[in-house]
């Protein structure tokens, strides 16, 4: 690998963030032009702790080079067959599959990359497997040839754009995508129409006009440009599309399997690690949620929930409220209501446009027997979403115990 110098407005295509609590998204683009074809893609995440690894082939399989975060479950790849994918984060949706169809196989993407070639390939291998566990997701490849497959939920698409951009929105669904309301998506979407060609440095503005930057939880934390014919990967980190690392990925496949810690690679950007010290500082907070004696003296827990509420950064809360309501589920697990209450609290408390806190909330506290408080956090849920059934069900519920009591 090389590190290149790039002039300061080169930047790089930007995922697109759902904001769900979680911030999650993806943008992926590709230019073919002369025959050539170059992808790029914007990785959107509150995870700093990014990686970019490489695991050899052999006789039947191809190698590839695949990127993610700290648990290597690859988010995209780019194999030696000039093929190369994206994941993109969607609204779940029931997946309804005309015949029963064989279980997948829990490598099916890596599998995937190693054996195929062609985009047309990939729609073959992919026909053959339940696509129930992709409910939330949908897939983005793009070959050589400059064709590309869109697996979208139990649908597939195969298109010949020379030039194509897709983001977290249904392809299927909004088909005019000057309507698609993502303003990074349409300044991505509006460049490419402007003399798109392959030179790098006009890719990187194109990564750029898609990226996002978002201090409470990060925004694009890498950004990659794959020549599908040359064999090269241009890897940006933390939306700095000033320089960059570029892979031969022949070169990278000969010395073996081996992993990359992206921000080692780049020093230089303090931003990007200045975020990863913030954000680990934060996850020492949550991880004190998890245990007991945290919440044995109240004067601890009222310090770790104010960090956790408001920072530092402020509003880093915004990228954890999935993990606060995991460590309030894994209390109720245990049985241990008390400390379920104290953690749903906290999203309760910063989130209260929100129902679900206070359904967590509410049943934490009914669990408990603290029946006027699940009362109150219940009409919470009421007020937030008059059609929640199941708070109208817990409120009977609710209502007929008491009046057992009663007697």
């Amino acid at each position: 690998m090389r590190k290149l110098a790039t002039s300061k407005f080169l930047i790089s295509l930007a995922l697109v963030s759902i904001f769900s609590m979680n911030a999650f998204g993806c943008t992926m683009f590709k230019i073919t032009k002369n025959g050539r074809t170059i992808v790029g893609n914007n990785e959107d995440w509150s995870n700093p702790h990014t990686r970019i690894w490489f695991e050899a082939g052999n006789e039947a399989e191809f190698g590839v080079a695949y990127v993610g975060f700290d648990d290597l479950n690859p988010q995209g790849a780019f194999n030696e067959a000039g093929l190369a994918y994206d994941i993109f984060a969607m609204p779940d949706k029931k997946i309804i599959e005309a015949k029963e169809k064989e279980a997948q196989p829990d490598d099916l993407l890596k599998t995937i990359m190693k054996t195929s070639s062609t985009v047309e390939e990939v729609k073959a291998k992919l026909e053959i497997y339940s696509l129930k566990g992709f409910s939330k997701v949908m897939l983005l490849f793009v070959d050589k040839s400059g064709r590309y497959l869109i697996q979208e939920y139990d649908e597939f698409t195969i298109g010949e754009q020379a030039q194509y951009v897709l983001s977290n929105f249904s392809p299927s669904k909004i088909t005019d995508h000057s309507k698609v309301e993502l303003p990074h998506f349409q300044k991505g979407r509006s460049l490419l129409g402007q003399k798109p060609n392959l030179d790098p440095g006009y890719c990187a503005t194109v990564l750029d006009a898609l990226h996002q930057e978002v201090p409470y939880w990060g925004g694009t934390q890498y950004s990659t440009l794959y020549n599908l014919h040359d064999g090269t990967i241009n890897l940006y980190y933390f939306h700095d599309y000033s320089r960059s690392v570029q892979f031969d990925l022949e070169e990278e496949l000969a010395k073996g399997n081996h992993v990359l810690n992206i921000p080692d690679m780049f020093p230089e950007i303090e931003s990007g690690h200045e975020y990863m010290a913030n954000y680990d500082e934060y996850a020492k907070n949550l991880f004190l949620l998890e245990k007991s004696s945290t919440f044995s003296d109240p004067k601890v827990l009222s310090k770790v929930v104010e960090k956790i509420q408001f920072g530092p950064p402020k509003k880093m809360i915004y990228a954890h409220y999935y993990r606060i309501e995991t460590i309030g589920k894994e209390w109720l697990a245990k049985n241990d209501y008390r400390n379920a209450i104290s953690v749903f609290s906290i999203n309760a408390d910063v989130f209260d446009w929100v129902a679900s806190p206070f359904r967590h909330l509410a049943h934490a506290y009914m669990l408990d027997s603290q029946y006027e408080m699940a009362i109150e956090n219940y009409s919470k849920v009421l007020e937030i979403n008059p059609g929640d059934e199941n708070a109208k069900a817990q409120l009977q519920e609710i209502a007929t115990i008491k009046s057992k009591l009663s007697k």
